[in-house]
């Protein structure tokens, strides 16, 4: 994403065409969300608008499952896994048992995966009774069977 889709003062995100898992752009509101305003506020501070909104250095960040794993270790969200003896690995990769060191894409990483967090935002749309269109237009979801399957009923409703 690009400095250039947050529009501030309209409180809005542009998704382009082919960025999304539909394929299909949309706008994507934060209105009201004082804590995703302040944060973009902060990502798009002194950057052009060609410059991509989170960056490593200067440089387009592709590949950001490692550090979202890493993350989630040291937030206590997450664990990484030897896969040969199935133990605790340390944020290195050294699993201490088989005195082993793994790259990330062999270990298992069990938690939080970030693909959670859309069926979460699916699931707190629906039930603080945002319409379902406008949700499904926000997550990103095509289709009401698919959508359903993040809108886990709420067991005290």
């Amino acid at each position: 994403m690009r400095v250039s889709q947050i529009d501030l003062p309209n409180c809005t995100r542009r998704l382009e065409r082919g960025t999304t898992k539909s394929g299909e752009p949309r706008l994507v509101s934060f209105e009201g969300l004082a804590d995703v305003e302040v944060s973009l506020r902060e990502l798009v501070k002194r950057k052009q608008p060609a410059a991509h909104l989170l960056n490593r250095d200067g440089l387009r960040i592709v590949e950001f499952r490692g550090d979202w794993y890493a993350l989630c270790v040291k937030a206590g969200s997450g664990q990484l896994l030897c896969p040969k003896c199935a133990k605790l690995v340390d944020l290195k990769h050294d699993c201490e048992p088989c005195a082993k060191h793994w790259g990330l894409h062999k270990l298992k990483c069990v938690g939080l995966f970030f693909h959670d967090l859309r069926g979460g935002a699916a699931r707190n749309l629906a039930r603080a009774g945002v319409p379902e269109r406008l949700a499904m237009a926000i997550t990103g979801h095509r289709t009401r069977s698919v959508f359903d399957r993040y809108n886990i009923a709420n067991k005290e409703t």
